[in-house]
């Protein structure tokens, strides 16, 4: 159907793709993402918006060998404006470049998936979407409370394929009208030889560099500051245990940071909590760390866990969505019911009074089943399934 299209050629819709967004879930999965496609023979080109003006138009990024394309296109800072140039401009860029691309892999349930949808109707490439999140605080529920509902949900039935990152996801998108036979589950992947743990020696060295070596235990969140990802209940969770010697470093940004800030400072924790704002280099903080605590409320399937797990951290996590299938529960991981701070802080005692074994059967369990590789092998099987129908 898609003529003489390029078979070994995806285009990739991330909106926000630029090194300022380091710390973005959706633009860290699909980098490397792309780079693993590259090294298995299949060229990536990234396409997005140009948010900031100092940000390039064009520029190619990774192995000089095997480098990954990137395009920005114009996106005015005016408020829906700004959308409506960017999503127009994008649609005749697909159009006019539909026999380059075997398909167009959007990112996020987003107007870009209308964009390619509307597109693909005119003989476009075929259209796959990657769904991130569940629940409340994911794309499809989000969706549903917008004025466009209906004309969103109508196109996106028309996708050719659909990617959930959990079992939960793929009921949203039974539920949303997709045909189950064009939904995968196919989880992000991880490269474990970026993310790896340090030998102990090595590790008490990082933490020196980083002027943490005064603790005993050392906690680590990674992620936006929102609701979703249930920091209030962390912060509740801390001060009943207060009396043990850790500290926990949250790495990010969120509009709930003063208010977290706040919290913690009424709870007592100022010298238990640092805010370290966004930080390119989250690596260092896993490989410092002792035990990476996700305590969300909703969840695709944290890039942050898996890169922690990758990194050999003890982990603990709220069993919910991708969470507890990457997670055996007392094995890999320690496993709580959100909103449950007494529950949280009983797991969190725990875990600090474990040794390392635990997280080898973390960093285990991401090479069996988590690999960047493995991940993109499966992509490449359907991008060709759906570039041949």
């Amino acid at each position: 159907m898609n003529g003489s299209a390029d078979k070994n050629r995806v285009l990739m819709v991330i909106k926000k793709f630029h090194q300022d967004y380091a710390g973005g879930g959706t633009e860290r999965s699909g980098y490397r993402l792309a780079r693993a496609l590259v090294s298995r023979g299949t060229a990536v080109d990234i396409i997005g918006a140009r948010m900031e003006r100092h940000w390039k138009r064009s520029e190619a990024i990774g192995e000089s060998d095997a480098p990954v394309s990137v395009r920005r296109l114009p996106h005015p800072g005016v408020r829906f404006f700004g959308t409506l140039i960017y999503n127009i401009i994008l649609f005749f860029r697909i159009l006019l470049e539909r026999k380059k691309y075997c398909c167009v892999h959007i990112h996020f349930a987003s107007f870009e998936m209308m964009t390619a949808v509307i597109a693909r109707c005119l003989g476009g490439p075929p259209v796959i979407c990657k769904i991130a999140c569940s629940g409340e605080s994911g794309e499809l529920v989000k969706a549903r409370r917008r004025y466009f509902a209906p004309i969103f949900f109508s196109l996106f039935r028309r996708i050719d394929a659909a990617a959930a990152l959990s079992e939960e996801i793929r009921g949203e998108l039974i539920d949303a009208g997709i045909d189950e036979g064009k939904i995968r589950v196919i989880p992000n992947g991880i490269d474990p030889s970026t993310f790896h743990p340090l030998p102990e020696s090595e590790k008490r060295k990082k933490r020196e560099e980083l002027g943490l070596q005064g603790y005993r235990h050392l906690l680590i969140f990674t992620g936006r500051l929102t609701r979703q990802k249930g920091l209030d209940i962390l912060l509740k969770s801390l001060r009943m245990i207060a009396e043990r010697d850790f500290m926990l470093l949250i790495a990010g940004r969120g509009e709930l940071e003063a208010e977290l800030r706040e919290n913690a400072s009424n709870l007592g924790l100022e010298q238990k909590v640092r805010f370290l704002g966004p930080v390119k280099d989250v690596l260092s903080l896993y490989q410092a760390g002792d035990i990476f605590v996700l305590p969300s409320r909703q969840e695709g399937l944290s890039n942050s866990l898996l890169e922690a797990m990758s990194s050999g951290m003890k982990v603990v996590a709220t069993g919910i969505s991708g969470s507890s299938r990457v997670i055996e529960n007392g094995i890999s991981g320690l496993l709580v019911r959100p909103e449950e701070p007494e529950e949280l802080a009983g797991a969190l005692t725990r875990g600090m009074d474990m040794d390392q074994k635990m997280g080898i059967r973390a960093r285990e369990r991401i090479i069996s089943g988590y690999s960047v590789d493995k991940v993109a092998g499966r992509y490449q099987a359907l991008y060709s399934d759906i570039s041949n129908h």
